[in-house]
This record gives C-alpha cells, structure tokens and sequence, in this order.
C-alpha cells in the first residue's frame, strides 16, 4: 500500500475545477440582489453530490486495502499453520528420539537437527514478525488517511453552513433596507409638515 497524503485544499481545488460551471452559477447568485430562494437547495443538492463522491472514493479505498490485507494474510496464515504443525512433529519426534536412544552421538545429532530447526524456525517467525510490523504500519497510516478525510468532511459541512448564514443574512438585508427606506420617507414628510 502507497502512502500518499491527503490534501484538503488540493481536493478542494479540483471539486471547484470539476464543478466549475455550477460554481460560478452560485457565485453570480449570491453576488445578485435578485430572489435567492433555490439557492439553499442548490448549495445542498451540491454539497451532497461532493459528499456521495468522497464517499465513493472512500469506500472505494477502503475495499482495495481491505482486499490487499486479506490476500496478505491468507497468503501468510496457511504458512505458518504448516510452519506450527511441522514444528510440533519435529518436537514431538525429537523427544520420542530421546527417550529411545541411549547412546550420546544419537543425542548430540538429534540436539543439532533441534538448534538447526529452532534457528530455521526462529528466523521465519522473524521474518513473519517484519510482516505483521509492515501490515501495522499501514494501517497506521490508513487510519491517518481517515482522519484527514474525516477532517476534509467537516471542513465540506462549515462550508454549507456559512453559505447558508449568507443566505439568510442576504435575506434580512434587504428586509432591513425596505424598513429603513420606509422611515426615511415618514421621517421626510414630517419633517416638511414641521417647516409649514
């Protein structure tokens, strides 16, 4: 599995640069003093669509490593279960060779043939030791991918609240402005009632 970092601003870049058209339609209807009122929907149909992408990738993703660690290790477990069965027959045959031979040269070849087995054995479960460590390793580092997924994820969600706080400001500004013009017209014709 390749490490690769994840770059919020670059995925960001490239859903704008993907989406570009509809990211221009927003910004001019944000921008215009025109009726926003689909706006909202529009900005959440969008952020859903970036979202079911994401999860896609994701998924994705995941189902590839899932895939890569399940061929590891069903590659790798009926080895060592040969490796534990041999282990326990040549165990088991060695001490059947001790209890029925006597003589000392017997013995020291069988206690030769037990180091020779050990050391075999013992480099294997190192090397399957270095294995195991690797696959940690991975994922360690698949586990900091989610995280900055997760990360990229809540940075989407902010991003949909603010455009839906500008919506809704946008919305009480020009309420606001038609409230004021109002009292700037009564405060006008009563102040010419005044100089009569």
């Amino acid at each position: 599995i390749e490490a690769n970092e994840f770059d919020v601003d670059a995925e960001f870049d490239a859903i704008v640069e993907q989406n570009e058209d509809t990211m221009r339609f927003i910004q001019e209807r944000l921008r215009s003093a025109g009726d926003p009122s689909g706006m909202k929907e529009m900005i959440n149909e969008l952020a859903k669509g970036v979202n079911a992408t994401i999860d896609v990738e994701w998924n994705t993703w995941l189902l590839q490593v899932a895939a890569v660690y399940n061929q590891e290790l069903s590659a790798i477990l009926p080895i060592l279960e040969n490796e534990l069965a041999a282990i326990s027959d040549k165990v088991a045959m060695i001490d059947k060779n001790r209890e029925q031979v006597a003589l000392p040269m017997l013995i020291r070849s069988a206690r030769r043939e037990t180091k020779k087995n050990l050391l075999r054995t013992k480099a294997e479960v190192a090397t399957c030791h270095d294995e195991v460590s690797e696959l940690e390793a991975d994922l360690e580092e698949a586990e900091r991918h989610l995280k900055k997924l997760q990360a990229s994820q809540e940075k989407f969600s902010q991003l949909s609240k603010s455009v839906e706080s500008a919506h809704d400001l946008h919305c009480k500004e020009q309420d606001n402005r038609q409230t004021a013009d109002s009292s700037y017209f009564k405060f006008f014709s009563v102040e010419k009632l005044h100089n009569w």
